[in-house]
């Protein structure tokens, strides 16, 4: 038991065990560092994004280009570019500028008034009417205030959809490999899957971002001022029915009781075979 075994045949077999072993860790370790090459690249892409809207003074460029394009997208969706009048949704449009981007636009009407309208110009006019209305806040709340509350709303959706996008990321990475049994390569599976999340992302986070800023309402100093006075009148006067309320039990309570009455603990029984009885 304690003599060592020298033999070539185990010696060969040891080493080229060990050279299995490192092989294999070597093509875990390369395989990995591939996997996360996706997620890396595409880290660049949403770190540039922050750093942008961190450094800019001037983000209404930038939402006057979110705007441009996330309009014009919903444009086309229902008036396809190239595409005869019959085919387009012009009450399927209004209805969603209206419920996701608070913007009436009467379509009808421009097509009544130029009948070779290009769908293009269509979608520049809807653009318009939101840039219009967006900037018309700003006139309200001051430029100041509507660039700080854009900085803040860009960042903040950015930052909640990466977040939730790494989460998918893992989850997809953990499921591509079984994609090998069916003869398909997980790398190439994954990078294509991560590819086409990725651009959902931009679109999603370009989306949101002119949603929130089209829906929020703005209220100038007067208009806080009255709401804040009508809130404080209704706070007052809850109070002020509090305190007669706890007054009136108050003034019940400290009223002489009768002995036959029913004793103000609420027991049940009379005054005097309760609270009131003579010890």
């Amino acid at each position: 038991d304690n003599e060592p075994i020298e033999h070539k045949w185990v010696s060969r077999s040891i080493e080229s065990a060990q050279k299995k072993v490192e092989g294999r860790n070597f093509e875990i370790r390369k395989q990995l560092l591939e996997f996360d090459e996706v997620p890396n690249s595409q880290r660049k892409v949403i770190y540039e994004q922050r750093n942008d809207v961190l450094k800019s003074s001037d983000t209404d460029v930038m939402v006057k280009n979110i705007l441009q394009e996330s309009i014009s997208e919903i444009v086309y969706e229902y008036i396809p570019p190239e595409s005869v009048e019959e085919l387009w949704d012009i009450p399927a449009l209004q209805k969603r500028l209206n419920s996701e981007f608070n913007l009436s636009v009467d379509v009808n009407k421009w097509i009544n008034k130029d009948p070779n309208i290009e769908i293009e110009k269509i979608a520049s006019k809807v653009v318009l009417e939101a840039n219009n209305n967006y900037f018309d806040k700003e006139k309200i709340a001051g430029a100041e205030a509507i660039r700080n509350f854009e900085k803040s709303i860009m960042l903040q959706i950015i930052d909640h959809h990466w977040r939730s996008h790494l989460s998918a990321l893992d989850h997809l990475r953990q499921g591509v490999s079984m994609r090998a049994y069916g003869g398909k390569d997980p790398k190439q599976e994954f990078k294509k899957e991560a590819f086409n999340m990725f651009e959902t992302l931009l679109f999603n986070i370009k989306n949101e971002i002119a949603k929130v800023l089209m829906l929020v309402e703005v209220k100038s100093k007067e208009e806080t001022k009255n709401i804040n006075k009508k809130n404080q009148e209704e706070v007052d006067r809850a109070r002020k029915i509090q305190n007669n309320k706890e007054s009136q039990e108050l003034d019940e309570q400290e009223r002489k009781v009768g002995r036959n009455e029913l004793c103000p603990c609420k027991s049940g029984k009379k005054y005097k075979h309760c609270c009131g009885s003579l010890k």
